[in-house]
C-alpha cells in the first residue's frame, strides 16, 4: 500500500552493494485498455474490494511513473520491458501465439506504456 516506504525500508536494511530486481505490472498496456473500454474485468487484475486481503497491486501506476519511483531511491542499470500473452504456452494455437507475442514483445521496447505488461528494473544504491 506504501510503495516509498517499502523501498526505503528495503534500503535500510539492505548491503551497501545490494543489486536490487524490482518489477511492477503495466495495468496501461493495449490488452488492458481494451478490457476497460468493453467495461471487461479480468479476474487477475479486477477483483473488486478484494485487492488488499489478496495481495493484489493497489496502485495501477504507467511505466514512468514506475521508472520515476524507483529512480528516485535508486541508481537504474538496466530496464527490461515485457510482453507475454497467457495464451502463448497452451492450446492449438501456440505456434501462433508465440509469433504474436514476439513481435509485441519487440514493440514493447518502441513504446512501452502501450505494449510491455511488466517492468522489470535492475538497481543498485545511489
Amino acid at each position: 500500500m506504501y510503495p516509498h516506504k517499502v523501498i526505503k525500508e528495503i534500503l535500510r536494511v539492505s548491503k551497501k552493494e545490494a543489486i536490487f530486481f524490482i518489477s511492477q505490472p503495466n495495468e496501461y498496456n493495449f490488452l488492458q485498455r481494451i478490457y476497460y473500454l468493453m467495461a471487461k474485468k479480468s479476474v487477475i487484475t479486477d477483483e473488486t474490494y478484494r485487492i488488499v486481503e489478496k495481495h493484489q497491486h493497489i496502485h495501477r501506476p504507467r511505466v514512468g511513473d514506475i521508472i520515476k519511483l524507483v529512480s528516485s531511491y535508486l541508481k537504474i542499470e538496466k530496464v527490461w520491458y515485457i510482453w507475454q500473452s497467457r495464451q502463448s504456452g497452451h492450446g492449438r494455437f501456440k505456434k501462433i501465439a508465440k509469433s504474436i507475442d514476439r513481435i509485441i514483445g519487440k514493440l514493447a521496447y518502441l513504446s512501452p506504456s502501450l505494449f510491455s505488461r511488466l517492468v522489470l528494473i535492475k538497481a543498485r544504491k545511489k
